[in-house]
């Protein structure tokens, strides 16, 4: 329960900060981990039953990127596939979809 009870608290926002991102709280939650505040296969548990960014969710990648997730995972959450619509703001001319799981130099920074 506690692990559920600090993703929905950082994931919501608050009056005094807004909600925290994704990578930001599973930064958070390792954390906890390695400080043996919480238990690493509940951990991963917890995680096999959470779809971090559905499909339909708007990103924006390490590199500029804006898009879609055209594909989530169940077993590599944080890795789905993104359809990408924009680069630094400026709309591409032909969409590209990017698989994350292929591409380990790009994360996503941020929900949309």
């Amino acid at each position: 329960m506690a692990i559920a009870d600090i993703f929905d608290a950082m994931r919501s926002s608050r009056v005094y900060r807004p909600a925290f991102e994704i990578n930001e709280i599973l930064e958070h939650l390792y954390t906890m981990i390695t400080n043996q505040e919480l238990d690493r296969e509940l951990m991963e548990e917890f995680l096999q039953h959470l779809t971090l960014y559905p499909k339909g969710s708007k990103v924006r990648l390490n590199n500029g990127y804006e898009g879609v997730v055209i594909k989530a995972r169940k077993h590599a959450n944080s890795r789905p596939v993104v359809r990408v619509l924009k680069q630094n703001d400026e709309k591409l001319d032909k969409p590209k979809d990017i698989d994350l799981n292929r591409k380990v130099n790009l994360i996503i920074e941020e929900s949309l």
